[in-house]
């Protein structure tokens, strides 16, 4: 994709009359290896298209005829060239910024802010990069270009663009990359690229898809109470999910919604339980931060689910308990077989599922650091985590981090309300 944007960038130079171009990349020798794309390619044209250079340097390809009085005539176009900076993309005459690798470059929100003002002015900007998982402004600025109103086009390539690539030459590659490197280096599709690449995923190589991701999608069985899991805050969250008969932690449906309301959420999960699960029977575990509210709230999220019928218990607050819990769970095989976990998710859980490829990561530092506590970042998959935390840490009891215990025994009596449940 650089020789594409190389290319552009000359074409766009030489034929698009008086231009400034900007090259961005993520180090000094990396911007220099940029324009040497451009300047080759200008070496390379025929004579006749080839206008006069007026400056030429590691940095700058400038076209353009210096006049006695220090004027330039002719084009005046130049291709500049620079490291990455937070004010790189700044400037008042921008016609086109080209930003390469942004996923691994520390200031690309930076740099695009800067230039923002230049580009909806009318200039073009082309952003290219290599997918690193999703704790970054590329992916971001992706899922931006995504929706259907944005201004921005996003275009993926995978590894079969190239002709010459085989199924035998990508058979050959893979020998030699983990799997995470070959979802980014070569990946097939979007999803991949993003989500499968993620070296900081937060559970690692513990969750596998064939294991943990249900073929087909889950129905809950007769007898066995549905477990509804809450997390509270600007993206409440809510995890259903029972234990089967075969001993399996079955996650049936996922609900998350962005500024809702904890009422009118809760008014949501009340819906759909009554029009999915209406025999069932319910066990409720919330966020423990859900009973306390600030001078400014009312009531607290847990006493607005108890308005609307919901008797929830909170859950367990200590995350390295239930980080650990959800690793082990992960870990934990049926019946010895390598192929059926202990935790089993109906594919419809798709916020949840793509958390576990990478979305619920470990977040960098400014300086693109991995640091010493190694929390998940907070963002879109990280709600639902948490549901799934407070499930497990309940069911599969954990009460220090080098202790770990089978499921409890089904009881009869629901904890919460004290009503028979038959769980």
């Amino acid at each position: 994709m650089s020789w594409l944007a190389a290319g552009y960038a000359l074409w766009s130079a030489l034929f698009s009359g008086e231009k400034k171009i900007l090259l961005i990349s993520n180090k000094g020798e990396n911007a220099i290896a940029f324009l040497d794309k451009v300047k080759y390619i200008y070496d390379n044209l025929p004579e006749f298209l080839k206008p006069n250079v007026y400056k030429r340097n590691e940095n700058v390809l400038w076209f353009g005829r210096e006049m006695k009085d220090g004027s330039i005539m002719g084009l005046n176009s130049a291709i500049t060239s620079v490291a990455s900076s937070p004010d790189a993309g700044r400037s008042e005459s921008l016609s086109l910024l080209i930003i390469d690798e942004a996923a691994f470059n520390m200031y690309a929100e930076d740099i695009w802010k800067a230039a923002s003002p230049a580009i909806s002015a009318g200039g073009q900007a082309i952003i290219i990069s290599t997918a690193n998982g999703i704790a970054n402004w590329f992916y971001k600025f992706w899922k931006e270009a995504e929706k259907e109103d944005s201004a921005v086009k996003a275009s993926f390539f995978g590894w079969r663009e190239r002709p010459g690539r085989t199924e035998e030459w990508f058979a050959e590659i893979k020998k030699n990359l983990l799997p995470n490197q070959i979802s980014q280096e070569f990946p097939d599709n979007v999803e991949e690229a993003f989500f499968q690449s993620n070296e900081l995923s937060f559970y690692g190589d513990d969750f596998k898809h064939s294991v943990h991701v249900s073929k087909n999608r889950l129905v809950p069985q007769i007898g066995s109470v549905i477990i509804r899991s809450h997390d509270f805050g600007n993206t409440p969250a809510c995890l259903f999910a029972q234990v089967n008969k075969s001993g399996q932690l079955c996650i049936l449906h996922e609900m998350q919604a962005f500024k809702p309301g904890i009422g009118t959420f809760a008014q949501s999960v009340v819906k759909y339980s009554e029009e999915n699960y209406k025999d069932y029977r319910f066990y409720d575990i919330a966020d423990p931060a859900g009973w306390h509210k600030s001078e400014t709230d009312a009531k607290s999220c847990a006493q607005i689910l108890r308005d609307n019928g919901l008797r929830p218990i909170p859950g367990v607050n200590r995350k390295q308990i239930r980080f650990e819990t959800i690793r082990r769970i992960l870990r934990m095989r049926l019946d010895d077989d390598e192929n059926k976990g202990i935790l089993i998710i109906s594919p419809n859980c798709e916020i949840l599922v793509k958390g576990f490829l990478g979305g619920y990561c470990i977040k960098r530092d400014k300086q693109g650091n991995i640091p010493d506590i190694k929390d998940p970042d907070k963002n879109e998959y990280s709600h639902l985590q948490d549901c799934l935390q407070y499930i497990g840490t309940k069911i599969f009891n954990l009460s220090k981090p080098e202790e770990f215990y089978e499921p409890e025994q089904p009881r009869n009596v629901n904890p919460a309300t004290g009503a028979s449940t038959g769980w």
